[in-house]
């Protein structure tokens, strides 16, 4: 009589063990894998091998009942391996879209539009010495979405205002307002943006240095000062803003901003401001 057991030591896990023959004398044993077993089935009635009990019933039925197992458990286990892999393929669809969207994303969507930005130390540099003097810029964007276009106007400085100074005095050329605020670009990869950059076109001080040294000095289209804004990637809170930039002076000599960074914060009420990526 035939035998089927479904676990042997010399059986690989997706192998069947034949213990076929009547009697130990005429046993012997095999190893079968699923894909073959219906095979074995049909050879049964033929094989000599079987002796008295080829054709048997008891092992025909045995061996048909396991092939039919084993055919369904792979055709069970082929199904849940294609469940996984078309959830994988879904998923990483899903993922890729999302990092194209943000990858492709070509607008900046501010929270408020009027801003201000407090330093405590603004610096201004050059051959003749360094003013340093506390300043305070107020402005406007023109909409609360930014096109990430290289050089397009977003918005206007409208106000500043200087405080005390600690070395040297300044002068804010107000004639000179507004100055215009141009997009320069960012830092960081996309979607993780960590400092907007923005050039300022006519920005106008009059420099005492500490010397005794008068120097005018404007921002131009081809020597701008510059602002730039970090971004806090997680929040997607602006945390702070600085100055800087190098252009010419009425002294002859190129002059260079710098500052410490400030706060950024809206106009009238001191909220938060966040610039999300759309």
């Amino acid at each position: 009589m035939a035998t089927i057991a479904s676990r042997h030591p010399y059986c690989k896990p997706d192998h069947i063990l034949l213990d076929i023959g009547p009697s130990g004398s005429y046993a012997r044993r095999a190893c079968s894998s699923c894909r073959s077993a219906e095979s074995l089935w049909a050879s049964m009635g033929e094989s000599h091998a079987f002796r008295g009990e080829r054709g048997s019933p008891g092992i025909n039925a045995t061996l048909r009942s396991r092939a039919t197992w084993c055919i369904t458990r792979n055709l069970r286990g082929n199904y849940m391996k294609l469940c996984k892999l078309l959830l994988a393929v879904a998923g990483a669809t899903v993922l890729l879209g999302a990092l194209v969207s943000s990858a492709s994303a070509r607008n900046l969507s501010i929270s408020n539009q009027q801003l201000r930005a407090n330093f405590r130390e603004v610096r201004f540099s050059g051959l003749f010495g360094t003013t340093v003097c506390q300043v305070t810029v107020e402005g406007s964007l023109h909409s609360r979405t930014i096109a990430k276009v290289v050089g397009s106007l977003i918005g206007y400085i409208t106000t500043v205002r200087l405080g005390p100074c600690s070395t040297g005095t300044a002068t804010v050329l107000s004639e000179t307002l507004p100055w215009h605020v141009r997009y320069r670009g960012f830092s960081g990869t996309l979607p993780n943006i960590t400092r907007i950059e923005t050039d300022v076109i006519n920005a106008a001080f009059r420099v005492r240095t500490p010397e005794g040294f008068n120097c005018l000095s404007r921002s131009t289209p081809e020597q701008p000062s510059r602002g730039e804004y970090a971004r806090n990637v997680v929040s997607q809170q602006i945390t702070s803003a600085n100055i800087g930039g190098t252009i010419e002076t009425s002294c002859g000599i190129p002059g260079s901003f710098s500052s410490d960074n400030g706060p950024v914060r809206l106009l009238l009420t001191g909220e938060l401001i966040f610039v999300r990526l759309i």
